[in-house]
């Protein structure tokens, strides 16, 4: 395949999926690819960047032992029913991983993270959330707030009902109840000022 041309000024452009995957190869930038359009993912703040860490962190200790293992924001999820690829913020994949290692696919994740900012807020409670839940691995999807102590987790019920649970509050623990797993939000919060 030869190289996929970009304008250099842009940072979206069109592409196939095999035509993504080889651009992410070679590219030292992460990009979304949403229905052939290919996004260059934005930076992340410091809030943004510590309240992933430590969630990340808190995982690996918690699911020491389980058959469960976290992932970081260098994975992305393939949405097949919607021809699309996401970073999300964190997930955790349970039971026999299904994951590409040479792409950093992951196919069965369990849970699915996203650190909400001013700029991706209506897209991840949106059009993402609506792509998530095709996957049918896909148990609870938990919302984090970065300029509040404010976590929405939202639980499969069946197809077509979630459940919603709000934590809010320094002194609240979020539960994520698929997992049965407990992590304080002075924790996950540790380092941000808010």
């Amino acid at each position: 395949m030869s190289a996929l041309a970009k304008s250099e000024t842009t940072e979206r452009f069109f592409a196939t999926p095999a035509e993504y995957l080889f651009y992410e190869e070679t590219s030292p930038e992460k990009y979304d690819y949403f229905m052939g359009e290919v996004i260059a993912k934005a930076g992340s703040s410091a809030p943004h960047i510590d309240i992933e860490v430590n969630l990340v962190g808190d995982l690996r200790t918690l699911l020491q032992g389980k058959p469960c293992k976290p992932f970081n924001n260098n994975v992305k999820i393939w949405i097949p029913e919607h021809n699309s690829f996401f970073y999300p913020d964190a997930a955790v994949a349970c039971g026999e991983i299904d994951i590409n290692k040479k792409n950093g696919i992951l196919n069965n994740p369990t849970v699915i993270f996203e650190i909400l900012s001013s700029s991706t807020e209506a897209f991840d409670r949106g059009r993402k959330f609506d792509f998530y839940r095709t996957l049918p691995s896909l148990k609870e999807y938990i919302l984090i707030r970065q300029d509040a102590y404010h976590v929405e987790s939202f639980l499969i019920i069946d197809k077509n009902r979630w459940d919603t649970i709000l934590f809010e509050g320094i002194d609240n623990e979020l539960t994520i109840r698929s997992l049965d797993l407990k992590i304080a939000m002075k924790d996950l919060y540790r380092y941000v000022e808010i």
